[in-house]
């Protein structure tokens, strides 16, 4: 997965805000691909476990 949002983020995010959002456990994916990539714009956790 953070592969892959390697790569979305170096195709489309040059000149365009890179937003991660997920609920449950999306909402853990989230978190932790904002942390990964440490580039992100903005990070929405909806309902989420701690990390």
């Amino acid at each position: 997965m953070i592969d892959i949002l390697k790569q979305v983020e170096q195709t489309y995010a040059d000149n365009r805000a890179f937003i991660v959002v997920g609920h449950s456990l999306g909402g853990g994916l989230a978190k932790l691909a904002g942390i990964v990539l440490n580039k992100t714009d903005a990070l929405i956790s909806v309902s989420g476990p701690g990390i």
